[in-house]
């Protein structure tokens, strides 16, 4: 179940990681403090003993980092030299506890701290570890986020519709399935692959070790290739443990991480927010406003584009505006953002993609744009079926930049073709972007007719549309 680390100041948030800690087993040799710290939040240990018998304590500075209001990632400056505050303190451990996530800077930095003292390990918890460990320790969770509700179930056999349509669009197809209880048993086979079956049990509730029990009997008694368990709500300890001890008989997955599982599009994100942040634009860059088309103005953008995509009536933006508005710096600090909230939280968030439409300059299909995109240019192992139902699903932001940069090479009628294969994208629980200069159309009233989707395809989509004015940073 998602968190909201917004509920707490950066001061619990430190309790809550000491303990967190002293729940998973660490003793605290120093405590969380006001006033100078020397670099350390908390310093833990514990004593790990090998199969000859031999025990070795390792000391953990841990350092504490909750941005979680503004939602930046934590950068180099930060953090400082955790090998040098590992001296100072005794330390061979470091761990950066994050309510974001570390940039991919600090993530090399500490990712290399081995080859600069080689018996020092560092690594970071970032909020979607800080969220599974919580899950395990419900205790510390109710102490410090106790007015939250839990989540109804959802029917195993609405989970088993969901799974069986991701399983179907990634080239499985499912045999058989049976309901018994609380949970929905398919049985499925990759698609012209001499592959033995694989049964994935959809639960209602909660996974325990019984059900990783239950599957690995069935999957050795049926000779099965391997077992799958999937569910909309926790995994306990002892069922991850068990099931890791399977060696891939069976795995477990809530349904957010089962979509992982099927399409990585986590090196995507990162390289999309590398790109970003490396840039001079992520120092420079100033909001923007914008003008609703019922008139309303709103500064910064960034806010309205937020509370749009938190509402489920609206799928899909136009951002109209003059050459040199900031419409494509606009799109890339926002799916920038976009990323940093997945990478820290990937059951709650949406994945950017950041289409730039001025790299295609023909008449195409939404096929072929996501193809390219996706396999051509990232590498990203996704047909174009498992794209769609990805949308389909509420798991994508779509950003298509420059649409005017396209139309510029092609005559109008296959401008208006393009429009509507983009236009295909929106479906009822997506969320698309488009922004196009207002002065490449020959008249007002031609760009908000194609822009408003006046054809039968795109009128049925709920379309706002957002006019940036000629000057940057109106307000």
């Amino acid at each position: 179940m998602p968190v909201d680390f917004t509920q707490i100041d950066p001061e619990e948030f430190e309790l809550l990681c000491e303990d967190l800690l002293q729940a998973m087993g660490f003793s605290i040799e120093a405590k969380v403090a006001r006033g100078i710290d020397m670099g350390k939040d908390v310093i833990a240990a514990q004593t790990v003993t090998d199969r000859a018998g031999f025990a070795e304590t390792r000391r953990y500075l841990v350092e504490c980092k909750h941005y979680a209001t503004s939602g930046k990632s934590v950068q180099e400056r930060d953090i400082g030299s955790p090998v040098a505050r590992m001296g100072t303190h005794n330390c061979d451990r470091y761990i950066l506890v994050t309510s974001t996530i570390p940039s991919e800077k600090v993530r090399a930095q500490l990712a290399s701290i081995p080859n600069v003292v080689p018996h020092y390990r560092a690594t970071t918890w970032s909020k979607g570890d800080l969220v599974r460990l919580l899950d395990e320790h419900p205790d510390v969770r109710a102490r410090y986020f106790p007015s939250e509700v839990a989540p109804a179930p959802i029917p195993a056999s609405a989970l088993a519709d969901t799974v069986e349509a991701l399983l179907t669009a990634m080239g499985f197809a499912c045999q058989s399935r049976e309901a018994a209880g609380d949970r929905v048993r398919l049985v499925c086979t990759r698609k012209d692959a001499f592959a033995r079956p694989v049964a994935v049990v959809c639960k209602e509730g909660a996974v325990e070790r019984g059900d990783v029990e239950a599957l690995l009997a069935e999957v050795k008694a049926q000779e099965l290739g391997s077992g799958v368990l999937v569910t909309h709500s926790r995994v306990s300890p002892a069922a991850r443990e068990r099931a890791a001890a399977t060696e891939g008989a069976v795995r477990i997955f809530t349904l957010d991480a089962f979509y992982r599982e099927l399409i990585n599009f986590e090196d995507y994100v990162r390289a999309l927010v590398a790109d970003y942040e490396d840039d001079k634009l992520s120092i420079y860059y100033v909001d923007l406003g914008c003008r609703s088309t019922d008139g309303s103005i709103y500064k910064p953008m960034d806010a309205y584009v937020d509370a749009w995509l938190d509402d489920p009536a609206r799928d899909h933006i136009s951002v109209l505006g003059d050459y040199g508005t900031g419409k494509t710096s606009f799109c890339r600090q926002y799916a920038a953002k976009l990323g940093r909230r997945w990478l820290a939280d990937p059951d709650r968030n949406r994945i950017p993609i950041l289409i730039s439409l001025r790299d295609y300059a023909k008449a195409m299909s939404l096929q072929q744009l996501v193809t390219d995109f996706l396999v051509n240019r990232y590498s990203i192992q996704a047909g174009y079926e498992a794209f769609i139902r990805f949308n389909a699903d509420g798991k994508l932001v779509l950003l298509f930049d420059g649409f005017d940069e396209m139309a510029q090479k092609v005559d109008y009628q296959t401008t208006v073709d393009n429009f509507e294969e983009l236009a295909r994208a929106v479906e009822a629980h997506s969320k698309v972007i488009l922004t196009c200069r207002t002065p490449y159309f020959r008249t007002s009233r031609e760009a908000e007719e194609l822009l408003r989707g006046q054809t039968s395809e795109v009128s049925q989509t709920s379309e706002v549309l957002i006019d940036l004015t000629d000057r940057p940073n109106f307000a």
